[in-house]
């Protein structure tokens, strides 16, 4: 491991922490078990992709059981999985709020979603991510995330259900 003597102990704090989260990493640890693709939910995310070319990215979150903290659970963009919640993606799923947010500067929409299962229980929430441009319908987009957010109710039997392991 790598430490800087002539560095204050801040640096060195932050590097012991660097190189402890690389080494549990390397050991494929994590301090939450938040960022495994191998699970029920990761299987949703491919065919709606393929259904729908248009959406840029669809994310799925929720709080594993036993665990408090809300994750990103489930993405077609992998890299991001396990990322904590920000406070939109929290609002979706516990205040069960629809939120939808044109970006003009980035080119984007973000379209959260309560995510539910199968009896209609809010269990987290979905996110869409489409391209956006001033002028372009958001009401379509919107509609077309609902239907998808439903689509997928239908094969959603429980929160845990999310988390089963497929592999």
């Amino acid at each position: 491991m790598f430490f800087a003597h002539a560095a204050g102990s801040g640096y060195r704090t932050r590097m012991f922490s660097i190189s402890l989260a690389l080494l549990l990493c390397a050991a494929g640890l994590r301090a939450e078990n938040t960022s495994n693709t191998n699970i029920y939910a990761q299987t949703l995310i491919g065919p709606v992709m393929a259904k729908h070319p248009h959406l840029l990215v669809l994310g799925l979150h929720a709080v594993a059981p036993g665990s408090t903290e809300h994750h990103l659970i489930a993405c077609s963009k992998i890299s991001i999985i396990g990322e904590a919640d920000d406070a939109d993606d929290t609002a979706a799923a516990v205040e069960q709020k629809t939120i939808i947010a044109p970006n003009l500067k980035d080119g984007r929409i973000e379209i959260l979603l309560p995510l539910k299962e199968v009896s209609g229980e809010v269990i987290g929430a979905a996110v869409f991510v489409y391209n956006y441009h001033k002028g372009d319908d958001q009401t379509n987009l919107y509609e077309e995330s609902v239907a998808i957010r439903d689509g997928l109710k239908g094969e959603i039997h429980s929160l845990a259900g999310l988390f089963a392991q497929t592999h």
